[in-house]
C-alpha cells in the first residue's frame, strides 16, 4: 500500500503569497464561503495546499 504525502499549508504561507498579512488570511479570507476549509491540528489551522491553488487559479480567472 503506497501512502501518498497531504501537503499542508499555513495562514502565513498563504499570506505570504497573496501579499496578505496573516490576519488577513485568518479573519477575512478564511471566512469566504468559497475559500477551502481549514484543518485544526492542535491550535494551528492548515490548508490543503492543491485546494489552495485550485482556488487561487479560480480567482485568477476571475
Amino acid at each position: 500500500m503506497t501512502q501518498q504525502l497531504i501537503e499542508k499549508i499555513t495562514a502565513e504561507e498563504i499570506a505570504a503569497e497573496l501579499d496578505y498579512s496573516t490576519r488577513h488570511v485568518k479573519e477575512k479570507l478564511s471566512r469566504k464561503p468559497d475559500f477551502p476549509k481549514a484543518i485544526k491540528i492542535g491550535a494551528k489551522r492548515f490548508w490543503m495546499r492543491q485546494e489552495f491553488k485550485n482556488w487561487l487559479v479560480k480567482q485568477r480567472e476571475r
